[in-house]
């Protein structure tokens, strides 16, 4: 019997991610409680455990944020709290980063955004 190899990368997430729909707008504070400038430019995916997003300035690993997620599919915005998982420069200068929630957001409300 041949014995199957496996990629040293292989996908550890917990959910699968969606692309985030045109509609759908993000706010992100910084820091707890929601307090801070909003950083978010863009959100570009979503799952029920964590979102990709385009960021003005740099986060660190661990960093608090709150993201507040609305869209015209939805009828009431979604407050998330989660932590930085990883965050990277773009070429366009501002920062991509990984955010993963501290809840899980329901799968009815992925597909609304």
């Amino acid at each position: 019997m041949e014995k199957k190899t496996t990629s040293h990368f292989q996908n550890c997430r917990r959910s699968v991610r969606r692309p985030a729909r045109r509609t759908t707008k993000v706010i992100c504070h910084g820091g707890k409680m929601g307090l801070g400038p909003n950083i978010a430019n863009q959100i570009l995916d979503i799952s029920e455990t964590g979102a990709r997003l385009r960021v003005r300035q740099e986060c660190v690993k661990d960093q608090e944020v709150e993201l507040h997620l609305s869209s015209a599919n939805h009828h009431r915005p979604i407050r998330m709290a989660g932590d930085v998982v990883w965050c990277v420069l773009t070429e366009e200068g501002d920062y991509c980063i990984g955010v993963q929630f501290r809840g899980c957001l329901p799968f009815r409300d992925v597909q609304l955004l």
